[in-house]
């Protein structure tokens, strides 16, 4: 790659991860994967030492696991009820991504693009994706603001990784990245339709309309976007007909239960 992606993370540098904490016996008493929900800190501020030690020897992307002693971590007192004092810490650790400079962001984001549209070009489809999320990463925790040049590098790293996930039939990813397009610019209309398209693949049909619905006042005359909702439509009335079927079915078949136990009880009285 003609972009460097091995920059480590340097103190008072906000970051984000995902981590799972042990003790040494195994027990686990936190995990930020499991609760689906990565933590954002300032190497150097507001966590244990070894943390603000650990983190700053990893690479973007990078997972390692870290033994911290008790001197570095929670010290003697430990932090009741999970950690005893004087315990040492094991963290797995996933660097995800890392506040960058706009300006620097924008300097490695378009040759990253560029790689990406290469490779996209020449149907390495993985290779490009990995190009495009590595651009959306240099941006996660940058604000655009009103800068052409960092939007226009977000929201074409987001749409075309929407684009391959699309091809894939990954579409919850899709719905990712088309989300991620749309809030630098809520009228793309390539955004709206991957993202309507999705919803649509995935069955969540009101969600589907709502959003070919919002594409749609600001690109009317479309045609893919109106092709869209008239699919989109007729799911709708399919499923509809569908529900109605089978409440109706439903219906019958309960009937036909309270007719039968009807008609034994008017057996057992003619017995």
């Amino acid at each position: 790659s003609s972009v460097d992606r091995g920059e480590k993370p340097k103190e008072g540098q906000k970051v984000r991860v995902h981590y799972t904490g042990r003790l040494t016996d195994g027990s686990k008493f936190d995990s930020s994967v499991d609760r689906g929900d990565p933590f954002e800190f300032t190497i150097g501020q507001g966590v244990i030492e070894g943390w603000s030690r650990a983190v700053p020897t990893m690479e973007m992307g990078e997972k390692s696991q870290f033994t911290i002693e008790s001197s570095l971590g929670y010290g003697d007192h430990g932090s009741p009820p999970k950690i005893p004092g004087g315990a040492s810490l094991v963290f797995d650790i996933e660097l995800l991504a890392m506040e960058v400079p706009l300006k620097e962001a924008i300097e490695k984001g378009t040759p990253l693009k560029e790689e990406g549209n290469k490779a996209f070009k020449a149907k390495e489809l993985e290779k490009a994706k990995e190009s495009y999320d590595a651009v959306i990463n240099l941006f996660s925790m940058t604000e655009v603001d009103e800068e052409e040049e960092a939007k226009a590098l977000v929201i074409a790293a987001n749409n075309n990784a929407a684009t391959i996930t699309f091809k894939n039939k990954q579409y919850e990813e899709t719905i990712k990245y088309a989300t991620g397009a749309l809030k630098v610019e809520p009228k793309n209309h390539k955004a709206s339709y991957l993202l309507a398209s999705s919803l649509l693949n995935t069955k969540q049909l009101e969600k589907a309309l709502e959003r070919v619905n919002e594409g749609l006042v600001f690109h009317g005359d479309n045609a893919m976007l109106n092709g869209l909702k008239k699919r989109i439509d007729t799911a709708i009335v399919a499923a509809e007909k569908a529900y109605q079927l089978k409440k109706k079915r439903m219906y019958a078949k309960m009937a036909n239960a309270n007719l039968t136990v009807q008609n034994d009880n008017e057996e057992e009285k003619k017995d």
